[in-house]
């Protein structure tokens, strides 16, 4: 594993654990989106509409 891709599993880690401190939990679905957001394989529009199909938003 690169060093990159340990720093984007520290941060999403980071995230997941500040989000069960307030009773919210990321599916592995949305999981695999920030991933993907992160790593570049997702423009800013592409992410929010992945977003809003997760949530049933569109």
């Amino acid at each position: 594993m690169s060093e990159n891709e340990k720093a984007i599993e520290k941060a999403i880690n980071n995230t997941k654990a500040s989000f069960a401190v307030e009773g919210l939990y990321l599916s592995d679905s949305e999981e695999r989106l920030i991933q993907k957001k992160v790593t570049g394989q997702l423009s800013d529009e592409e992410f929010l509409n992945e977003v809003k199909k997760l949530n049933k938003l569109e």
